[in-house]
């Protein structure tokens, strides 16, 4: 449009913004590549986690595979402070994973997935 209005020095500036323009196109095209990449790493990761941990809760074992230390109690038997403790530890690991899965869901609408 810029070379039909015959002003040469108005088609150069249009020509370098076009490519500037185009430059940055790419660049913006490979940045959504890499954060699709990485949202499905964290997805594997995030499930592999939850796998983890579900295969510890049926055990009875931590996410290390050790198992719980009752301090000489015999196994499953806590006391109420010891209950209070893994009750909080549930409520912070459901925190975590929600957390996890807001900033998941965040990620996926700004991709526009």
């Amino acid at each position: 449009m810029a070379r039909e209005i015959g002003d040469g020095e108005t088609a150069g500036i249009a020509e370098r913004f076009a490519a500037r323009h185009g430059e940055r196109a790419g660049l913006l095209e490979r940045k959504v590549s890499v954060l699709l990449e990485e949202g499905a790493l964290r997805e594997r990761e995030l499930a592999e986690m939850i796998e983890q941990l579900g295969r510890a809760e049926r055990t009875g074992a931590s996410a290390t595979g050790a198992a719980p230390d009752f301090s000489g109690e015999p196994p499953g038997v806590r006391t109420p402070a010891e209950e209070n403790e893994l009750l909080r530890a549930r409520m912070d690991r459901a925190a975590r994973e929600k957390a996890a899965e807001d900033q998941l869901a965040a990620l996926k609408r700004k991709m526009g997935r």
